[in-house]
């Protein structure tokens, strides 16, 4: 989980399943995250990404 949070993991969608998990539960709780840094804007208009794999939110 530390490799994936500091954007060590190899894998590049990992960060952006783990956002959209803390964005999801943070809306459920009420909570207000402090905006991203590293990761901005819709994974979907990064053509290196593959935004599939990102919206089965699955980390293997």
């Amino acid at each position: 989980m530390e490799q994936i949070i500091t954007l060590k993991s190899g894998v590049l969608e990992y960060p952006w399943i783990i956002r959209a998990y803390l964005l999801s539960r943070a809306e459920t709780q009420g909570v207000e995250l402090t905006p991203f840094m590293a990761l901005r804007g819709n994974p979907h208009d990064y053509w290196f990404l593959d935004g599939d794999f990102i919206d089965r939110g699955e980390i293997d």
